[in-house]
Protein backbone atom coordinates (compact mmCIF):
# COMPACT_ATOMS: atom_id res chain seq x y z
CA UNK A 1 0.00 0.00 0.00
CA UNK A 2 2.75 2.63 1.19
CA UNK A 3 4.41 1.80 -2.73
CA UNK A 4 1.49 2.01 -4.11
CA UNK A 5 0.94 5.52 -2.61
CA UNK A 6 4.42 6.73 -3.45
CA UNK A 7 4.32 5.69 -7.27
CA UNK A 8 1.10 8.19 -7.62
CA UNK A 9 3.05 10.63 -7.02
CA UNK A 10 6.28 11.96 -9.33
CA UNK A 11 7.78 14.19 -6.13
CA UNK A 12 7.08 11.29 -3.56
CA UNK A 13 8.93 8.79 -6.00
CA UNK A 14 11.71 10.65 -6.56
CA UNK A 15 12.33 11.46 -2.63
CA UNK A 16 12.00 7.66 -1.93
CA UNK A 17 14.48 7.25 -4.68
CA UNK A 18 16.68 9.53 -3.66
CA UNK A 19 16.42 8.29 0.01
CA UNK A 20 17.01 4.71 -1.13
CA UNK A 21 19.93 4.82 -3.34
CA UNK A 22 23.17 5.92 -3.13
CA UNK A 23 23.64 6.61 -6.60
CA UNK A 24 19.86 8.48 -7.41
CA UNK A 25 21.24 11.56 -9.14
CA UNK A 26 23.12 8.86 -11.54
CA UNK A 27 19.66 6.55 -11.80
CA UNK A 28 17.03 9.55 -12.59
CA UNK A 29 18.70 10.85 -14.89
CA UNK A 30 19.52 8.10 -17.14
CA UNK A 31 16.04 7.18 -16.66
CA UNK A 32 14.85 10.73 -17.62
CA UNK A 33 16.93 10.66 -20.63
CA UNK A 34 15.42 7.02 -21.68
CA UNK A 35 11.80 7.67 -21.02
CA UNK A 36 12.26 11.22 -23.18
CA UNK A 37 12.99 9.04 -25.93
CA UNK A 38 10.52 6.72 -25.27
CA UNK A 39 12.40 3.80 -24.32
CA UNK A 40 11.63 1.67 -21.46
CA UNK A 41 14.41 2.08 -18.66
CA UNK A 42 13.02 -0.98 -16.59
CA UNK A 43 14.43 -4.13 -19.14
CA UNK A 44 12.96 -7.42 -17.78
CA UNK A 45 14.66 -10.61 -18.57
CA UNK A 46 13.27 -13.57 -16.77
CA UNK A 47 11.39 -11.59 -14.42
CA UNK A 48 13.89 -9.94 -13.06
CA UNK A 49 14.28 -6.32 -13.51
CA UNK A 50 18.06 -4.89 -15.33
CA UNK A 51 18.30 -1.15 -15.13
CA UNK A 52 21.24 0.49 -17.53
CA UNK A 53 22.92 2.13 -14.32
CA UNK A 54 23.44 -0.68 -11.31
CA UNK A 55 21.04 0.77 -8.18
CA UNK A 56 23.24 1.08 -5.17
CA UNK A 57 21.25 0.74 -2.06
CA UNK A 58 21.84 2.98 0.41
CA UNK A 59 23.14 2.38 3.94
CA UNK A 60 19.93 2.53 6.22
CA UNK A 61 21.52 1.53 9.70
CA UNK A 62 21.41 -1.81 11.10
CA UNK A 63 18.20 -3.19 11.02
CA UNK A 64 16.03 -7.05 10.01
CA UNK A 65 13.80 -7.43 7.94
CA UNK A 66 11.65 -10.17 6.67
CA UNK A 67 11.45 -10.60 2.77
CA UNK A 68 8.46 -9.77 1.19
CA UNK A 69 6.57 -12.05 -1.32
CA UNK A 70 5.25 -8.51 -3.18
CA UNK A 71 8.85 -6.76 -3.96
CA UNK A 72 9.58 -7.16 -7.46
CA UNK A 73 13.42 -8.71 -8.51
CA UNK A 74 15.88 -6.44 -9.60
CA UNK A 75 19.57 -6.25 -10.12
CA UNK A 76 21.07 -4.07 -7.49
CA UNK A 77 24.11 -3.39 -5.04
CA UNK A 78 24.60 -2.03 -1.89
CA UNK A 79 26.70 0.42 0.35
CA UNK A 80 26.35 -2.39 3.29
CA UNK A 81 26.60 -5.83 4.26
CA UNK A 82 23.39 -8.15 3.85
CA UNK A 83 23.05 -11.39 5.88
CA UNK A 84 20.41 -13.38 4.43
CA UNK A 85 19.09 -16.58 6.67
CA UNK A 86 16.51 -19.01 5.22
CA UNK A 87 14.39 -20.20 8.44
CA UNK A 88 12.00 -22.02 6.69
CA UNK A 89 11.16 -22.78 2.92
CA UNK A 90 13.80 -21.63 0.34
CA UNK A 91 15.37 -18.22 -1.16
CA UNK A 92 16.58 -18.26 -4.78
CA UNK A 93 18.74 -14.84 -5.81
CA UNK A 94 20.81 -14.24 -8.91
CA UNK A 95 23.96 -13.27 -7.77
CA UNK A 96 26.32 -12.29 -11.09
CA UNK A 97 24.12 -13.65 -13.06
CA UNK A 98 24.04 -17.27 -11.59
CA UNK A 99 21.00 -18.91 -9.84
CA UNK A 100 21.77 -19.56 -5.97
CA UNK A 101 19.78 -21.47 -4.41
CA UNK A 102 19.45 -21.10 0.00
CA UNK A 103 17.74 -24.44 1.70
CA UNK A 104 15.66 -23.89 4.96
CA UNK A 105 19.09 -23.52 7.37
CA UNK A 106 21.22 -22.03 4.60
CA UNK A 107 22.84 -18.51 5.55
CA UNK A 108 24.88 -16.25 3.21
CA UNK A 109 26.53 -13.08 4.11
CA UNK A 110 27.07 -10.34 0.67
CA UNK A 111 29.68 -7.58 0.46
CA UNK A 112 29.11 -4.11 -0.53
CA UNK A 113 29.08 -3.87 -4.20
CA UNK A 114 27.57 -7.73 -5.15
CA UNK A 115 25.62 -7.17 -7.57
CA UNK A 116 22.16 -9.33 -6.69
CA UNK A 117 18.81 -9.86 -6.66
CA UNK A 118 16.06 -11.91 -4.82
CA UNK A 119 12.98 -13.06 -6.13
CA UNK A 120 9.84 -13.05 -4.18
CA UNK A 121 9.52 -15.39 -1.27
CA UNK A 122 6.32 -17.56 -1.15
CA UNK A 123 3.91 -17.78 1.93
CA UNK A 124 5.75 -20.84 2.77
CA UNK A 125 8.76 -19.04 2.90
CA UNK A 126 10.67 -17.00 6.00
CA UNK A 127 13.74 -15.31 4.93
CA UNK A 128 15.33 -13.04 7.25
CA UNK A 129 17.35 -9.72 5.91
CA UNK A 130 20.12 -8.44 8.03
CA UNK A 131 21.39 -5.48 6.84
CA UNK A 132 24.82 -4.28 8.49
CA UNK A 133 26.61 -1.01 7.95
CA UNK A 134 30.31 -1.08 7.02
CA UNK A 135 31.44 0.42 10.50
CA UNK A 136 29.48 -2.21 12.38
CA UNK A 137 30.88 -5.53 10.45
CA UNK A 138 33.97 -4.13 10.68
CA UNK A 139 33.48 -3.96 14.04
CA UNK A 140 31.60 -7.17 14.85
CA UNK A 141 34.21 -8.88 12.41
CA UNK A 142 37.68 -8.37 14.06
CA UNK A 143 39.59 -11.05 13.07
CA UNK A 144 38.29 -10.55 9.39
CA UNK A 145 37.21 -14.62 9.27
CA UNK A 146 34.63 -12.83 6.59
CA UNK A 147 36.27 -10.90 3.37
CA UNK A 148 35.12 -12.88 1.25
CA UNK A 149 32.67 -11.40 -1.42
CA UNK A 150 30.10 -13.79 -0.80
CA UNK A 151 29.87 -16.35 2.55
CA UNK A 152 27.43 -19.42 1.93
CA UNK A 153 27.41 -21.86 4.66
CA UNK A 154 24.93 -24.28 4.41
CA UNK A 155 22.92 -25.92 7.35
CA UNK A 156 23.99 -23.51 10.13
CA UNK A 157 23.94 -25.03 13.97
CA UNK A 158 21.33 -24.96 16.57
CA UNK A 159 23.65 -22.15 18.21
CA UNK A 160 23.65 -20.34 15.01
CA UNK A 161 19.80 -20.08 14.96
CA UNK A 162 19.70 -19.37 18.39
CA UNK A 163 21.47 -16.20 17.84
CA UNK A 164 19.57 -15.55 14.65
CA UNK A 165 16.32 -15.77 16.66
CA UNK A 166 17.68 -13.20 19.84
CA UNK A 167 18.34 -10.88 16.84
CA UNK A 168 15.01 -11.36 15.41
CA UNK A 169 13.03 -10.32 18.51
CA UNK A 170 15.70 -7.94 19.33
CA UNK A 171 14.73 -5.74 16.24
CA UNK A 172 11.26 -5.81 17.77
CA UNK A 173 12.45 -3.98 21.01
CA UNK A 174 11.72 -0.21 21.47
CA UNK A 175 14.05 1.01 24.34
CA UNK A 176 17.86 2.68 23.33
CA UNK A 177 19.60 -0.74 24.01
CA UNK A 178 18.51 -2.63 20.66
CA UNK A 179 21.08 -1.17 18.43
CA UNK A 180 24.44 -2.24 20.90
CA UNK A 181 22.64 -5.40 21.66
CA UNK A 182 22.13 -6.71 18.05
CA UNK A 183 25.51 -5.96 17.47
CA UNK A 184 26.86 -8.02 20.30
CA UNK A 185 24.61 -11.15 19.21
CA UNK A 186 25.72 -10.67 15.78
CA UNK A 187 29.38 -10.75 17.49
CA UNK A 188 28.33 -13.63 18.82
CA UNK A 189 26.97 -15.18 15.56
CA UNK A 190 29.87 -14.56 13.59
CA UNK A 191 32.00 -16.52 16.38
CA UNK A 192 29.53 -19.40 16.27
CA UNK A 193 29.84 -18.65 12.20
CA UNK A 194 33.55 -19.11 12.30
CA UNK A 195 33.84 -22.17 14.50
CA UNK A 196 31.37 -24.47 12.84
CA UNK A 197 32.97 -23.43 9.08
CA UNK A 198 37.05 -23.88 10.47
CA UNK A 199 36.28 -27.03 11.77
CA UNK A 200 33.53 -28.96 9.43
CA UNK A 201 34.57 -27.16 6.42
CA UNK A 202 37.37 -28.98 4.98
CA UNK A 203 35.61 -32.27 5.48
CA UNK A 204 31.98 -30.92 4.62
CA UNK A 205 33.73 -29.47 0.95
CA UNK A 206 35.52 -33.43 0.37
CA UNK A 207 32.58 -35.42 0.93
CA UNK A 208 30.58 -32.61 -1.00
CA UNK A 209 33.37 -33.17 -3.79
CA UNK A 210 33.05 -37.12 -3.91
CA UNK A 211 29.13 -36.49 -4.68
CA UNK A 212 29.94 -34.01 -7.01
CA UNK A 213 32.67 -36.06 -9.01
CA UNK A 214 30.51 -39.14 -8.36
CA UNK A 215 26.65 -38.37 -8.57
CA UNK A 216 25.74 -40.68 -10.83
CA UNK A 217 26.83 -43.80 -8.46
CA UNK A 218 27.82 -42.24 -5.41
CA UNK A 219 27.85 -44.86 -2.18
CA UNK A 220 28.94 -44.65 1.54
CA UNK A 221 31.28 -47.40 0.79
CA UNK A 222 33.08 -45.45 -2.29
CA UNK A 223 33.13 -42.26 -0.22
CA UNK A 224 34.71 -44.25 2.92
CA UNK A 225 37.57 -46.13 0.92
CA UNK A 226 38.37 -42.22 -1.10
CA UNK A 227 39.11 -40.94 2.90
CA UNK A 228 40.47 -44.18 4.39
CA UNK A 229 37.25 -44.34 6.60
CA UNK A 230 35.41 -47.07 8.60
CA UNK A 231 31.73 -47.23 6.89
CA UNK A 232 30.27 -47.07 9.89
CA UNK A 233 32.25 -44.10 11.93
CA UNK A 234 32.13 -42.06 8.46
CA UNK A 235 28.27 -42.43 8.91
CA UNK A 236 28.62 -41.29 12.33
CA UNK A 237 30.61 -38.69 12.05
CA UNK A 238 28.37 -37.37 8.65
CA UNK A 239 25.53 -37.15 11.09
CA UNK A 240 27.09 -35.54 13.44
CA UNK A 241 28.58 -32.72 11.59
CA UNK A 242 25.52 -31.93 8.97
CA UNK A 243 22.16 -33.70 10.83
CA UNK A 244 21.70 -35.41 7.76
CA UNK A 245 22.53 -39.59 6.75
CA UNK A 246 24.92 -40.12 4.08
CA UNK A 247 21.82 -40.72 1.91
CA UNK A 248 20.27 -37.74 2.98
CA UNK A 249 22.96 -35.64 2.24
CA UNK A 250 23.02 -36.91 -1.28
CA UNK A 251 19.59 -36.75 -1.79
CA UNK A 252 19.61 -32.89 -1.57
CA UNK A 253 22.91 -32.36 -3.40
CA UNK A 254 21.22 -34.13 -6.40
CA UNK A 255 18.50 -31.81 -5.95
CA UNK A 256 20.64 -29.09 -5.78
CA UNK A 257 22.32 -29.83 -9.01
CA UNK A 258 18.19 -30.92 -10.47
CA UNK A 259 17.22 -27.46 -10.09
CA UNK A 260 20.54 -25.95 -11.46
CA UNK A 261 20.26 -27.82 -14.88
CA UNK A 262 16.72 -27.13 -14.55
CA UNK A 263 17.56 -23.20 -14.87
CA UNK A 264 19.76 -24.17 -17.45
CA UNK A 265 17.24 -25.33 -19.42
CA UNK A 266 18.52 -28.86 -19.34
CA UNK A 267 16.45 -32.04 -21.13
CA UNK A 268 14.38 -33.88 -18.24
CA UNK A 269 16.19 -37.25 -19.39
CA UNK A 270 19.61 -35.52 -19.47
CA UNK A 271 19.03 -34.38 -15.77
CA UNK A 272 17.50 -37.35 -14.52
CA UNK A 273 20.54 -39.45 -15.89
CA UNK A 274 23.45 -36.60 -14.52
CA UNK A 275 21.94 -37.14 -11.02
CA UNK A 276 21.97 -40.65 -10.66
CA UNK A 277 18.36 -41.60 -11.00
CA UNK A 278 17.88 -44.38 -13.76
CA UNK A 279 14.40 -42.65 -14.97
CA UNK A 280 12.73 -39.40 -14.90
CA UNK A 281 10.05 -40.76 -12.62
CA UNK A 282 13.05 -41.66 -10.02
CA UNK A 283 13.75 -37.82 -10.30
CA UNK A 284 10.32 -36.18 -10.64
CA UNK A 285 9.15 -38.90 -7.24
CA UNK A 286 12.34 -37.44 -5.33
CA UNK A 287 12.05 -33.85 -6.43
CA UNK A 288 8.27 -33.72 -5.56
CA UNK A 289 9.14 -34.73 -2.36
CA UNK A 290 11.86 -32.41 -1.75
CA UNK A 291 10.67 -29.03 -3.14
CA UNK A 292 6.96 -29.98 -3.39
CA UNK A 293 6.39 -29.33 -6.36
CA UNK A 294 7.20 -31.25 -9.81
CA UNK A 295 10.16 -30.01 -12.18
CA UNK A 296 7.61 -28.26 -14.61
CA UNK A 297 6.04 -26.26 -11.61
CA UNK A 298 9.52 -25.49 -10.64
CA UNK A 299 10.99 -24.10 -13.95
CA UNK A 300 7.64 -22.28 -14.32
CA UNK A 301 8.57 -20.54 -10.84
CA UNK A 302 11.71 -18.95 -12.64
Amino acid sequence: MEDEQVAKSREKLIATIKYEFANADEVLAKAFELVGQNINPLKMEDGVIRFPIIPVRRDEGLHVRKHTTSQIPYIHSHTFYELIFVNKGKCIQLIDDKKVILNQGDLCILSPQIEHAIMPSTEKDIIIKIVIPIDVFNHINVNAHFDEPITMIRDVSTETEYLLFKILKESFASDDYVNATIENYLALLFVELVRSKNIDSIFLEKITQYIYANMEDATLDNLAKSLGYNKSYLSRIINQKTNKSFSELLTEIRMQRASQMIFENKCIDDIAQAVGYKNTSGLYKQFKKYYGMTPNEFKQLL
